[in-house]
C-alpha cells in the first residue's frame, strides 16, 4: 500500500453565545504501510478563528496507529483500538482512487460515514 489518503474537509467550530465564531478547518489522513499498519492523522488546512492555539496543536499533533486487513467480502478493515473506532471501507467502482468507509465506535455505539481520496503530490 504506502498510500496516503484524505478526507473531505472538516471544521472544528464553535459559536459563543455573545455571536463569535470559531473555526478549524482540516482534513483526516489515512497512511497505509506494507506491515499492516494504518496511521490516522489530521492536516490542519486553515485555522482562521481557533478559539484557543492548543486546540490547532492537538490537530497537528493527533497521531493513531492501528491495524488493516481485508475481511471475507473484500472489505478493507482498520481497526483503531485506542479510539474504539473500525472504519470498514470500498473502493469506488467508477474512481478507485476514492474509499468510502462505514466508521463504527463500539464505545458510544455510534456509526458514520466519511469518503478518503488517495492524496495528490503536487
Amino acid at each position: 500500500m504506502n498510500k496516503k489518503y484524505q478526507s473531505g474537509l472538516i471544521a472544528n467550530t464553535d459559536l459563543h453565545a455573545g455571536g463569535l465564531f470559531f473555526c478549524i478547518i482540516y482534513q483526516n489522513q489515512l497512511e497505509f504501510f506494507e506491515n499492516g499498519k494504518v496511521e490516522l492523522t489530521k492536516k490542519v488546512v486553515d485555522a482562521f478563528r481557533p478559539m484557543d492555539e492548543n486546540d490547532v496543536e492537538h490537530l497537528k499533533n493527533f497521531n493513531i496507529v492501528g491495524d488493516y486487513s481485508f475481511n471475507d467480502r473484500g472489505y478493507l478493515v482498520c481497526k483503531f483500538e485506542d479510539l474504539f473506532w473500525t472504519f470498514t471501507g470500498l473502493s469506488s467502482e467508477k474512481d478507485s482512487s476514492i474509499i468510502a468507509f462505514n466508521i463504527y465506535d463500539r464505545r458510544l455505539q455510534n456509526k458514520w460515514g466519511e469518503v478518503y481520496k488517495l492524496e495528490e503530490i503536487i
